[in-house]
Order: C-alpha cells, then structure tokens, then sequence
C-alpha cells in the first residue's frame, strides 16, 4: 500500500477548501444515525503537513465523521515499499497527535478487503484517486475493491510536498549539515560520518565548497547592500537639487524686489554675486556639464553642413587615388612611387595613432569627471591599446592562417606538389617567403601575385578599416554635437586633410589586397560615409549629448584606446616593416632614402594637423 502524501490545495490564504469524491452506489448510503466512519491508511514515514491535509479532507467529508487511520508495520512496510526513516512506533504516535484523527489502527492491512471493512465497520475508505498497484500481487490496484463496491472517497493530493522530497531535500544539504554540525562540537562518530576520518581530503573538499557557498551568499548580500544604497543616494541626491534650486531662486527673488528700492542693496549684492562666482570660474576647467560658451546653434549648423560635404569629398578622393592609380603605368604596386606613396600613407596611420587618437584616450580616461576609483588608480588608456594591439596580432595570425589552410585544402594534388618543390628551391635559394615563414615582413614581391600574400594583404586591410572607421565615428560624432562655430570652423579644413590622408593609407591597401569591384566600391564608401554619417548623429543627439558626462568618457576613452592599438600595430607591423624589409627597398639605396623621407613627410604632415585636430 503506498504512503499517503496529499493535500487539499490552498485556496484563500490559508484557508482549506475541503472536495471529496466519491463513487455513488444506490445501495450504499451514508448512516444519519451515527457518525460516518470513514478509513484512510498510509505509512506516514516523517509525517508532514501534506499527510494532515488528506486527513482533514477525510475528515471533513461528512458533517459528522468518525476518522479511523490505519499504519502498516514496519514489517509489512519495509517487504512491500522499503526500509522508513521513522519506526512503526514513531509513526502511530505522530498520528495520534494529529488532531483529525479519531483512532489509530495499527499494523494496518497493505491491501483492504471486505472483512477488515466489517471488522472496524469502516463505511468509506478515504484516499486519492490515483492507481497504488499492489506490490503483494493481490490486484492491479489496492484499493480496487473499494472502488469496486462504492465505498471509495477521493481526496487530493499535495503538490510540491511528499515524504520524498523531504527525504531528496536532507540528502541534498547533507554535506553543509555534516560540517554544520562538526563545527558545533559533534564528533563523527555521532554523526556517523567516521568514513571521513579516514579520508581528510574528502572532508577538506566539503569545507571548501561550503567557504565557496557562504562567500557566493555574503558577495549576493553585499550586491544588493550597494544596489540599496545606489537607489538612496540617487534619490536623496535629486532631492537635493530641487531643494538648492528652490533656495537660489527664492534668493534672488527676494533680494531682486530690494534692488528696485535702495541702490546700496544693488551694489551689496553684485560684489557678493562676483566674489561667489570667483570659485565658480576658477573649477570652470573640471566641470562634468556641457559646455555653454560661445554657442551659436544656427551658424554651427551651417559649418557642420560644411564639414559633412567637405570630409566626405576628401575621405572619397583619398581613398580613391590608389585605386584609381593602378590604371597608371607609374603607380601600379611593383612601381618604385608605389614604395613611396605607401610609405607617406603609413606615417599619416601611425601619426594617427600616436598623435591624435592615443591623446585623446588619455584625456578621456583621466578626465576628472570620472571617479578616482578605479580610473584613477590604472593607466586603462594603455592597458586596452595594448591589449587592442595584441588582438589584432591575434586576428592577423590566425585570419590568415585559417585563409591559407582554406586554400590549400582546395588546390588539387598536382598543384600541391608543384607549391611544395617551389618552396624547397626557393629556400635552398634563400628567398623567404610568407608560405614558409607564416609572416612575409614583405619579402614576397608586394604585387601580391601569389595566394597567401594576397590573403595577407586583404587581412591588413580589413583590420585597418576597422580601426580607422571606430576612430572617424568618434570624431564625428563629437564635431556633430558641439555648437561652437569657433570649435567647428577649424576642425572643417583639419578633419579635410585628416581623411584624405587616412584614405590614401586605406586605399593602397585595399589596391594590393585585389578585392571584386563590388568589394572595392562597399569599402571605400564605408570609409568615406563614417565620419559624415558620425557628424549627423551628432547634430540628431546635440540637445541631450555631453561630452563630459562619466558614460561618454569612458566609452570615447575606451573605443579611442582600441583604436590606437590597432592603428600603431598595424603601421609599425603590416605596413612599415613589410615595406622598409622589402628586397627591392633593401637592395636600392636611393628607393630607401625615398621611402624614409617619406615616411617623416607623412607623420609630420599629419601631426602638424593635430594643433587644430
């Protein structure tokens, strides 16, 4: 017989809406003389709630009930359900606390038949209506004969709540109260736990993730302790501002009506007005709202319309000239001017990282608007452009050898042999290249004819545009939302020249990388369309835009940081070392003078532009 674990489900509060059912037979009606004795048997292992409520359903099935409960023994209980936490006593003397129970029938039968019904002139047999088979082997169902002659009552079960999960709920923590317990002075021979005696390191693992469990709770209950005070000192923080700005206007409120009635009061209030001010314009420097001077919304618009036509025709015609110019005999890739435009392409990139975006990282991440901790306490401006240089390192490794693996396993076998014996001979002739060295520092002929130069090269390319696209946003966005004319009116012609240079940089990129026209077109209209389209976000979020506030800095500081990272690594690594290692810049010395002087005219040029960019 299987153990009772039901409930009548709570309804209204606490209340319990007592619904029981049973199976109607004409011939079988309840006694109106005498109280209905109604059975309900079980084993009641750790008698719960769950069990009082069935029995308070089957006590409550007629007005007037006589509740009679049997309990299997423990012998029956543990041949047909096993082994029970409680004694068979335990378990009689729980029930005759109950308060809905009338008798206790002990050592109940595990299956009901006719004559035990007569023995305790039992009228209903209480229980849930679910199938219990009968693990004696007398029936399908053990309470199949009740049912059969109209004697069955239904209760219902408790969800949630059955001596199983209790039992399931103590094994899970039984750990924690093992080493609860220890502490408290219990020995393991009380506990009956002396197996971890004889292995210390099992409860050495138990005490280290009960340290774990108790650290994740106190570091839970310190979140939502400062979570709590965030909420607080916003709030009472908003109050306070309402509050000063209640008190500033009822002040000069007040002292304005005297200022019409005597000129001394006039005089007195502008000398402590300007003495109030003096700190006011001595901090002006370190203060987190927008700045307010010189402001002409109107003519700042007419300069930004400006910007967007003029940086987006210059952003166009810089990157456009490389790619135009391999259609020119003179600046195809293999031409000596090739060398030094790319060099002067790669000073404007580096000059760039170095001389505009670093700088303005710095300032970013140690403005005083930020709090000391921790942007005061870590150089973050340094550790994320590091950080950003070595995951482009890591990109470029691993995009381009993913790229060749991708082509090599497509070649067809004949051309594998034919690649591997080219190999050796050109190593026993001492030529190295990139499909033998994994990184070409340009000792393959920059044309890029061959497979895995040319993979290269659109792998730089694409990491540069990158770099260069998260900075031109940045800028733009920045010039779109200030409304200054006297900001604006110089970062028109600077920004101008800043584009044209990064263009041209981009743009003998993209020439050596040898993408599909549709490519080609995407990537210079990406590069040429990011700063106007950074400058019209700008003028969209101008209203509510504050360069100073803590979100704005760190998010410039921070994509400024990555994007110098990216920048310095790919001039100094891809471009400059691949171009200046060159055997042809190695072997002319004219070509290298060139390309160094070059180089200086590219870097100079573009940090000159940094006194108004």
């Amino acid at each position: 017989m299987a153990e009772t674990q039901h409930k009548e489900k709570m309804v209204n509060g606490n209340s319990c809406e007592v619904s029981c059912h049973s199976n109607p037979d004409p011939s079988t009606q309840p006694p109106s003389d005498r109280p209905v004795r109604v059975y309900a048997d079980g084993i009641y292992d750790l008698f719960h709630f769950g069990h009082a409520r069935s029995l308070e359903q089957a006590k409550k099935a007629f007005p007037n009930t006589y509740l009679l409960v049997g309990c299997c023994n423990d012998e029956i209980t543990h041949k047909y359900k096993g082994k029970t936490v409680m004694t068979e006593e335990e378990r009689y003397e729980s029930l005759r606390h109950c308060k809905w129970v009338d008798e206790v029938i002990p050592g109940a039968p595990w299956v009901i038949d006719q004559e035990f019904l007569d023995k305790h002139n039992i009228d209903y047999v209480a229980h849930d209506s679910l199938p219990y088979a009968d693990a004696s082997g007398a029936g399908k169902d053990v309470y199949e004969f009740v049912k059969k002659v109209g004697r069955f009552k239904e209760t219902r079960r408790t969800d949630g709540i059955s001596t199983s999960d209790i039992i399931m709920r103590i094994v899970k923590d039984y750990n924690q109260y093992v080493l609860r317990n220890l502490d408290r002075g219990y020995s393991r021979k009380e506990l009956g736990v002396s197996y971890v005696k004889a292995c210390s390191c099992i409860e050495k693992r138990l005490r280290v993730n009960m340290r774990l469990k108790k650290l994740q709770e106190k570091v839970k209950e310190q979140q939502e302790k400062v979570g709590e005070k965030i909420q607080i000192v916003a709030m009472h923080r908003n109050e306070w501002v309402e509050n000063a700005d209640r008190w500033v206007a009822g002040f000069l409120e007040m002292f304005e009506e005297g200022c019409h009635k005597m000129n001394f009061i006039k005089f007195y209030l502008t000398f402590i007005c300007l003495l109030l001010l003096l700190p006011t314009l001595a901090l002006a420097e370190c203060t987190c709202d927008a700045g307010g001077e010189g402001k002409n919304k109107s003519e700042a618009l007419k300069y930004k319309a400006i910007a967007i036509a003029s940086i987006l025709f210059a952003g166009a015609v810089g990157v456009c000239l490389p790619i135009l110019g391999k259609t020119i005999p003179v600046l195809r890739p293999e031409k000596t001017i090739f060398f030094i435009i790319k060099a002067f392409a790669a000073g404007v990139i580096l000059s760039t990282g170095f001389i505009h975006v670093l700088p303005d990282a710095f300032d970013s991440l140690t403005s005083p608007c930020l709090g000391e901790n921790p942007w005061g306490k870590f150089p973050f401006t340094g550790f994320v452009a590091m950080m950003s240089a070595i995951g482009t390192l890591m990109v470029d490794c691993l995009a381009s050898s993913y790229y060749t693996r991708l082509h090599l396993n497509k070649a067809q076998p004949e051309e594998r042999g034919d690649e591997e014996k080219a190999a050796v001979e050109a190593h026993e002739g001492h030529v190295h290249t990139h499909a033998t060295h994994g990184h070409s520092h340009g000792l393959v002929d920059s044309s890029g004819s061959g497979p895995s130069q040319l993979i290269r090269h659109r792998v730089i390319t694409q990491v540069l545009e990158l770099g260069i696209v998260v900075h031109s946003v940045i800028i733009g966005v920045s010039l779109g939302a200030s409304e200054s004319p006297e900001t604006i009116r110089p970062l028109v012609a600077a920004l101008s020249f800043h584009q044209f240079f990064e263009g041209m940089g981009l743009g003998g990129c993209i020439t050596q990388a040898k993408f599909k026209t549709k490519t080609i077109v995407i990537m210079a209209l990406f590069f040429s369309l990011t700063t106007p389209v950074g400058i019209a976000i700008g003028i969209g979020i101008s209203n509510v835009y504050n360069e100073n506030s803590p979100k704005a800095l760190i998010v410039e500081g921070i994509f400024n940081a990555a994007s110098a990272g990216i920048l310095i690594y790919m001039a100094l690594v891809d471009l400059l070392a691949a171009d200046f290692m060159h055997p042809k810049v190695q072997s002319n010395g004219a070509l290298q003078f060139g390309v160094n002087v070059s180089l200086l005219i590219g870097a100079g040029c573009m940090s000159l532009l940094a006194k108004w960019a």
